[in-house]
């Protein structure tokens, strides 16, 4: 392998990154995750890194993702993730991104102001919601089957949804 690194780094014709990644360390991490938090299912941010190669073994852990647009979508779909497994997240709800979530049946769907959930409700009513908040300094209780995320800094989606505070 490291002459392989080797034979890339002293190519002076090569134009793009590259990175190189250990396998097993992912799913080692996704194992000490499920093993330290049982109960939360882990969504992948895909934009993150959306290398087949780390999608395939995310998938084959039965993770879940959490794309923001179409192209990660699709790349998700065409691999054969469950829908049921993808959590759509735009910080800019348009009608059209709400279409493509109800179009591949992504029946989970973030959002951050009235006016989305306004939209979401209008064109995908049936979808399950995710409440994006910032929380600084602020007692948040919700007591709804929604899941609350503080901030865009990470995803998570609790399978039985309970009151969530914050002081």
């Amino acid at each position: 392998m490291f002459d392989k690194i080797r034979y890339i780094v002293q190519d002076s014709d090569r134009k793009n990154a590259f990175y190189v990644a250990r396998q097993q360390e992912i799913v080692e991490k996704y194992n000490q995750w499920k093993h330290s938090l049982p109960d939360v299912q882990p969504h992948y941010v895909v934009k993150c890194n959306n290398d087949r190669s780390v999608l395939r073994t995310l998938e084959a852990l039965q993770s879940s993702f959490s794309c923001s647009s179409k192209t990660e979508v699709t790349k998700l779909m065409s691999m054969g993730v469950n829908a049921e497994r993808v959590i759509f997240s735009c910080p800019i709800m348009l009608s059209n991104r709400v279409k493509l979530a109800k179009s591949y049946k992504l029946s989970t769907i973030t959002f951050e102001t009235k006016a989305h959930l306004e939209k979401i409700h209008k064109i995908y009513p049936e979808a399950k919601l995710i409440i994006c908040a910032v929380v600084c300094r602020r007692t948040v209780k919700m007591s709804l089957n929604l899941a609350v995320v503080p901030s865009r800094s990470f995803s998570i989606y609790c399978k039985q949804p309970k009151v969530w505070e914050w002081t």
